[in-house]
């Protein structure tokens, strides 16, 4: 019999493999064909094999295959695994392949693993398709514990549909280590800036970047987008518009393909606006980029131009293939290769969009409307328009006014169809919607567009510019020397009027005079040392006349808008500027203009704004009060001193802005900020109340002088901010903020207010005068032989302290200067580069109420890479920490009511500024009395902040116990949390807040009662406060130490109260 089945085998074409066992049976793995035809009856089966046929249905060569890894004992098991996938939706086939995948899953713990898991899915709303979609990726997903991954990124911040994509995308994910694996990921994000919406989203849509080195791609990818576009705020929107930016080695792929573009003489802020526009053009083979560059260079475009970056975009995304399709395309209606490459020069999306829009959008202009086609060559933002949202609706509404003869004939098509959805509105739907009530029905899309009457003429063309503007602006590039943004305007063909608007460059006409002109320049950032004369590559040359630039810009009598900025243009503002009569926008931001703002400037009286900032203006601020119609003046960065103007006349005034190198009104609406300057004397009484400002901030002068109490403020004044300039007398009553809903900021001045006890013996915690304003030396590296030295080589007389963070020594610099060193255990946790990053984040936090940090070292053992020890050096604060003011027991004086106040409100200004005063923020800052120092003035500071960054050590801080460390940070991410705990402390004293029950914070909860407070405060508290001021503080401690994180306040409403607290304290001490 064996020999007959030998012989048959032999007589087969097929080769036959080796023999192999099975489940105690010999079986041959020859070819499919012939296992089939021997069938069952052939050989004899084992009963796994049988199984996977009969229950799994796989096939006989696939049952074989999986029986090799898999051994049925009984079938109890698998009949329920099938059963249970049944029940959750897949089918025969999705358990086919599952099995096939992953045959130990017929052998998976049901109980504990594997319907859990499935119920978990089916929770989270995932059908049967889908669950077998995502289970045949990585089927190991159903024997791991899923519920705790799912949970892990819900505390994270992932919604339930940001949890079913990233698990549909990559199930693998849920076999890794979570907290050695994706939590740093996660806080790396936080650190950049990134909220934790901005990281699910991100992460969700692109979960393979958990699963990329930190270290070794992640960081690399961040430092050269930091060493490209700048800071941290552009890296986050690089990242919000190209997730997958993150999955790309930067040594291999980022760097190469910027060194290419440099070598093709790119500048660094085209490359910068590379990463902005469309990151994916750097994401490309260095080779296939070196060849678009080549064709987009061929055709024209200048790589100083930043329409260079938008060709380079609509070449990566267009293949040669759908380019010549697209070249066809407009080809087959008329327009020669000529036109089309003059339409992709004035706008690179013109041939971005898809063939089928091609098609579409000529055939209406050019069969619908008989526009020709070379006008949508001169006009190629009309394609990029909707045809049924935008083109069809209009020409539905024109249409209808022209027949009703509301429209005169010679009016420009592309003027009405290019301008801005409100101004069509306002020209065209509103003004006649009474008249002809169909004009809204057309604009909504639901009268349908037959076409324009034949007796009705109407320009498809754009109607001839005047001579005057056409000199005028050819005149103008002239004197501007034609840079990269005006090389159009050169071809004497173009009329201005319709030149497609770009971001540097934006033309707007009505009735052919040119009403709006902006150009974005891409002359570098001015320099500090600029004295009037001509820069080589940054300013305008020695022919360029600014009063020859005014009179040009006369001639465009009809224009409006004015903004020329970063274009290098130089010399004092002539007063001749007055002439553009008409301007209501007037921007010359980012230039070299220097001397005196003119005079005549306030003659222009239909002048709304006038942005003068980033120049070299060195005279006083400049008395604009004939014109009335002004709302905005922003004169920031600049040389402004001398004393501010009466500004009554200015009503409609909403933004002043004469600030000295900081930028920040441009982000708040409605303000006044004229802070950094060298302004002195008293302000005018005025500025408090200009009607329409809700933000005052006149910091950091050189003011002086008695604010009148009864000085009235605006009653949408919400912040005001008079702090750190020479103030003396009384707060008046307006800037109490008991009287308004309002925050008032006015420490560092020598007001009266909130400065009792100034007696020498007292513990003056408040400087009566400039509080903070003192230089904060720079940070530096030091050597480890510096710290050694200054330390006697870390001799134990020298330790100051030791906890988590590791020991804290007292040493002497060479200088003299006395310091602490924090030395913090070795960690492997960062590499060298990492930790150098971190550290230079560290070394930015600069605030008046934080202990400073003078520099660091980090001990390598001399060898790169490698980190041994890290040691911070910070300044040494004599007089103790808070902790220890704050009972009766107390080697020292032990501070009152109000003494306690001005603690908490510096302690909370620090905090406050290290959460949103630097980008990114530092969260977890070790918030508690003993870390709070006072310093030999008894100025406040906040000692072991943001330390987490670099220290392995989060979860634990503080002593292990029940006390009120390990409560403190029952929430380690949530200082608000842990200054509830300061706050309690410093109510009812230490040894009362560490008891271990939670009955003091019920009794707290309930605590609305003179009795009540007896009972819990702290005697000398009570003897010092007003029942009011305490009722104050105690709402925001409960509100702090509250277990529902959702409830809790913003440090902005802690300070707030503090604040207020303090003001109330103050008027009943009198």
């Amino acid at each position: 019999m064996i020999r007959l089945f030998c012989v048959r085998l032999s007589q087969t074409r097929h080769r036959a493999s080796p023999l192999t066992f099975s489940n105690g049976f010999l079986i041959p793995t020859f070819s499919h064909k012939l296992i089939t035809n021997l069938s069952n009856s052939a050989f004899p089966q084992s009963p796994t094999i049988s199984y996977l046929q009969n229950s799994c249905g796989l096939s006989l060569q696939a049952a074989i295959s999986v029986s090799r890894k898999l051994q049925l004992e009984s079938t109890e098991n698998p009949d329920l695994v099938l059963n249970l996938l049944r029940a959750h939706g897949l089918t025969q086939i999705h358990i086919k392949n599952l099995i096939i995948k992953r045959p130990i899953l017929l052998l998976a713990d049901l109980d504990n693993n594997l319907k859990p898991n499935l119920d978990l899915f089916k929770s989270l709303g995932f059908s049967g398709s889908n669950l077998a979609e995502m289970l045949i990726k990585d089927p190991r997903v159903l024997e791991v514990d899923a519920e705790t991954v799912v949970e892990f990124f819900r505390e994270n911040g992932f919604s339930k549909k940001q949890i079913v994509t990233l698990t549909m995308k990559r199930p693998s994910l849920y076999i890794f280590k979570l907290h050695k694996t994706f939590k740093p990921k996660l806080e790396f994000f936080k650190s950049l800036g990134f909220s934790e919406l901005d990281v699910a989203t991100i992460l969700s849509a692109e979960p393979y970047i958990l699963e990329r080195s930190l270290e070794n791609q992640i960081i690399p990818c961040i430092n050269v987008l930091r060493r490209v576009v700048g800071n941290d705020m552009i890296v986050q929107k690089v990242i919000r518009g190209c997730h997958r930016i993150l999955e790309f080695n930067a040594e291999k792929m980022l760097e190469p393909n910027m060194s290419l573009l440099v070598n093709h003489g790119v500048p660094e802020f085209i490359i910068s606006k590379m990463f902005l526009f469309h990151p994916r053009s750097l994401l490309l083979k260095t080779d296939r980029l070196s060849e678009i560059i080549n064709e987009v260079k061929k055709l024209g475009f200048s790589p100083t131009n930043v329409l260079f970056v938008l060709a380079v975009r609509t070449m990566v995304t267009t293949n040669k293939r759908l380019w010549e399709k697209k070249l066809e395309a407009y080809g087959s209606f008329g327009l020669s290769k000529e036109e089309i490459n003059l339409a992709f020069k004035l706008q690179p999306m013109f041939m971005i969009v898809s063939e089928k829009k091609i098609r579409k959008s000529m055939n209406f202009f050019v069969n619908k409307l008989k526009m020709k086609p070379s006008v949508i060559s001169k006009n190629p933002n009309l394609i990029l328009l909707s045809i049924e949202k935008r083109i069809i609706p209009r020409c539905s509404v024109l249409h209808i006014l022209m027949s009703k003869e509301l429209i005169k004939e010679g009016v420009s098509l592309i003027y009405m169809l290019r301008m801005t959805e409100k101004m069509f509105v306002e020209k065209f739907v509103t003004k006649y919607q009474n008249v002809v009530p169909e004009v809204v029905k057309a604009h909504q899309g639901r009268i349908e567009f037959q076409g324009f009457p034949r007796d009705l003429k109407i320009h498809s063309k754009a109607p001839s510019i005047s001579v005057y503007t056409k000199a005028g602006n050819l005149f103008m590039g002239k004197h501007l020397e034609f840079p990269n943004q005006l090389e159009i305007w050169n071809d004497h063909r173009i009329d201005f009027c319709y030149i497609s608007s770009s971001a540097q460059a934006n033309v707007s006409c009505q009735d052919n005079f040119v009403t709006e002109l902006r150009i974005v320049g891409d002359k570098p950032a001015k320099i500090d040392n600029f004295v009037g004369l001509v820069i080589p590559n940054q300013t305008l040359s020695e022919n360029f006349s600014m009063d020859s630039f005014v009179v040009t810009l006369a001639r465009l009598t009809n224009l409006r808008v004015l903004s020329l900025v970063s274009l290098g243009i130089w010399g004092p503002l002539p007063d001749k500027i007055h002439r553009l009569s008409s301007l209501e926008y007037l921007d010359l931001s980012s230039n070299y203009l220097f001397g005196s703002v003119p005079p005549k400037i306030s003659k222009m009286v239909k002048l709304q704004t006038l942005t003068l900032d980033d120049n070299f203006f060195n005279d006083t601020v400049p008395n604009c009060t004939e014109n009335t119609t002004l709302t905005d003046l922003v004169l920031s960065s600049n040389e402004i001193s001398g004393k501010l103007p009466n500004l009554d006349a200015l009503s409609n005034l909403h933004l002043l802005d004469v600030r000295f190198h900081i930028n920040i009104a441009s982000l708040v609406s409605f303000n006044l900020d004229m802070s950094f300057n060298e302004l002195s004397g008293t302000p005018p009484a005025s500025i408090f109340a200009l009607p329409n400002i809700t933000y005052l901030n006149l910091a950091s002068n050189m003011l002086s002088g008695s604010l009148p109490n009864q000085l009235s403020c605006g009653s949408k004044l919400q912040f005001v901010d008079i702090s750190n300039n020479s103030f003396t007398g009384g707060l008046p009553h307006c800037l109490r903020t008991e009287s308004d809903d309002r925050v008032v900021k006015f420490g560092g001045n020598c007001l009266s207010i909130g400065l009792r006890h100034q007696r020498a013996d007292h513990l003056n915690l408040i400087s009566s005068c400039k509080i903070g304003t003192q230089d904060l030396p720079a940070c530096r590296s030091f050597t480890l032989e510096e710290l050694k030295e200054a330390t006697k080589n870390f001799d134990n007389s020298a330790i100051l302290g030791e906890g988590s963070y590791g020991k804290l020594y007292k040493g002497r610099l060479e200088n003299g200067t006395q310091v602490a060193i924090r030395c913090l255990p070795s960690s492997k946790k960062y590499s060298f580069r990492n930790l150098k990053l971190r550290l230079d984040l560290l070394a930015k936090l600069r605030h008046p109420h934080l202990v400073c940090l003078l520099g660091h070292c980090i001990d390598n053992g001399g060898q790169d890479y490698r980190v041994n020890k890290v040691f911070l050096i910070f300044e040494y604060i004599s007089n103790g920490n808070f902790q220890t003011y704050l009972y009766e027991n107390s080697p020292g004086k032990v501070l009152d009511w109000s003494e306690r106040l001005t603690v908490l409100i510096a302690v909370a200004k620090a905090v406050q500024f290290l959460h949103t005063g630097v980008i990114p923020g530092f969260f977890n800052n070790r918030l508690k009395t003993n870390n709070i120092l006072l310093s030999d003035r008894g100025i406040a500071k906040l000692s072991d902040y943001g330390l987490s960054i670099i220290s392995e050590e989060i979860a634990n801080c503080g002593e292990r116990g029940d006390g009120l460390e390990s409560r403190q940070m029952t929430r380690v991410e949530d200082d608000v949390y842990s200054f509830g705990f300061i706050l309690l402390e410093s109510l009812v004293g230490p040894s009362v807040s560490g008891r271990k029950d939670k009955l003091l914070l019920n009794a707290l909860a309930s605590c609305n009662s003179p009795d009540g407070h007896r009972k819990l405060i702290n005697p000398i508290v009570l003897a010092t406060c007003s029942q009011e001021s305490l009722s104050i503080v105690l709402s925001i401690t409960n509100k702090c130490i509250c277990s529902e994180s959702w409830s809790r306040p913003s440090f902005e409403d802690i300070l707030w109260n503090l604040q207020y607290a303090a003001q109330i304290q103050a008027t009943a001490d009198g």
